[in-house]
């Protein structure tokens, strides 16, 4: 039997490579079916969902990450 397991965002953005580390936590934001998450990386992915993430760098002057909008 499979057993269903919990992932997360933050686990995604892990494994693909994402630099988390240079991410300002207190600017950035997760969004879930439009409406921001209160767990941020730790936002829970369901089937069905669609997620939207704005991440600000700790570098200053660094180019921070928005998707265009749709």
């Amino acid at each position: 039997m499979d057993k269903e397991y919990p992932f997360e965002v933050g686990q995604f953005l892990w494994m693909s490579g994402f630099p988390l580390r240079d991410m300002d936590e207190t600017k950035s934001k997760i969004y879930a079916n439009g409406a921001e998450t209160t767990e941020f990386i730790h936002t829970l992915v369901q089937d069905g969902t669609h997620y939207k993430a704005e991440f600000v760098t700790k570098n200053a002057g660094a180019p921070t990450f928005t998707p265009p909008k749709s």
